[in-house]
């Protein structure tokens, strides 16, 4: 049991890069959240979901900035908001679907991006993404 709560902080640390994709399954069109999503926020609401999933995953800590936060302007110039109100009550139904969630450290995070983000760290923890155990792994694979 150590070894696999060791993995998983291993795995947790490695995935504090940006992440090059998400997986957007087809049956998201059956998921009640992203159909209420559409019925509060419409199209350009579920398009700009999408938006904030590929910014959130290119922030190393997978994190949706606070307005006191670095990049905060950033996000709302990315999904087109006049200001920062219009911003805060859309992060705010993405909070109630569970769309995205405050974690226990008080970080605004998206469930989609931390799995993907996990993933990541868990490939580079076993030493297929990355840096020389993955070099030494295709080395050794090759023969």
């Amino acid at each position: 049991m150590g070894i696999d709560n060791f993995a998983a902080g291993a795995a947790a640390q490695l995935s504090r890069v940006p992440i090059s994709w998400v997986k957007h399954e087809a049956k998201n069109a059956g998921n009640p959240c992203y159909a209420q999503l559409i019925a509060l926020t419409g199209f350009e609401g579920y398009g700009r979901w999408w938006r904030l999933v590929e910014l959130v995953s290119d922030n190393p800590l997978h994190t949706i900035p606070r307005h006191d936060e670095q990049g905060y302007k950033a996000y709302l110039l990315c999904l087109f908001f006049s200001d920062a109100e219009e911003f805060e009550n859309y992060i705010s139904i993405l909070l109630d679907l569970d769309l995205a969630i405050v974690d226990e450290c008080g970080r605004r995070v998206i469930p989609l991006v931390e799995a993907a983000a996990l993933d990541v760290g868990m490939s580079r923890f076993n030493g297929s993404k990355g840096g020389k155990a993955a070099a030494a792994n295709r080395k050794r694979k090759q023969g």
